[in-house]
């Protein structure tokens, strides 16, 4: 009967279970619209429009149809594929130039790294949504460069690079010693 191992007994247990419960509610309730579009997507058009928050269950069957549709009609592997090549070109270059330019910040302490970082930092406080229509003009109006990866590549580098800097400034002030740079430099490394 030794009540001193636990700590708080039956009201932390209590406290605890609450806690769970609320967090149960809360995930089925974040996740509901995606359940309902997985089985929206397994339904038939009039099924969905007739009764868009019937269970499966309650429909005639299930259809495959859509998903065959939408992999047809919207030529999904082509989508796919300038999707994967203008994320992953983007995201080598926010990490290539993000890093190298966190690096300058942090290790030279003269003007132009306080300026940059300055306007690296304030950039962050403006949304892309002010920004949007102005590129969109500049880009397709007047460049008429707007249907291309890498303009997209490029737009997407750019919005990202404030943050990455941000966060490999943190981690390269905090996480890399300079005496790690000093030793590299006496084995013959240069910056």
């Amino acid at each position: 009967m030794n009540n001193t191992t636990t700590i708080g007994g039956n009201k932390r247990k209590l406290a605890n279970a609450l806690a769970m419960t609320g967090m149960i509610i809360i995930f089925i309730a974040y996740m509901f619209p995606f359940i309902m579009v997985v089985i929206n997507s397994l339904k038939e058009k009039r099924d969905i429009i007739t009764d868009p928050f019937s269970w499966l269950f309650t429909i005639k069957g299930l259809s495959f149809d859509n998903f065959v549709k939408a992999f047809t009609q919207m030529d999904f592997l082509n989508a796919f594929k300038n999707s994967l090549i203008v994320t992953v070109s983007a995201t080598v270059l926010v990490t290539l130039l993000s890093s190298m330019l966190a690096y300058y910040i942090v290790r030279r302490n003269n003007i132009i790294s306080k300026i940059a970082f300055a306007l690296m930092v304030a950039s962050m406080i403006i949304p892309f949504q002010a920004i949007m229509i102005p590129l969109v003009s500049i880009y397709g109006g007047t460049l008429n460069v707007l249907n291309h990866r890498i303009t997209l590549i490029f737009m997407h580098t750019g919005f990202s690079m404030a943050m990455s800097v941000f966060m490999f400034h943190g981690f390269i002030k905090g996480n890399i010693p300079i005496a790690l740079e000093e030793a590299a430099y006496i084995d013959g490394c240069t910056h």
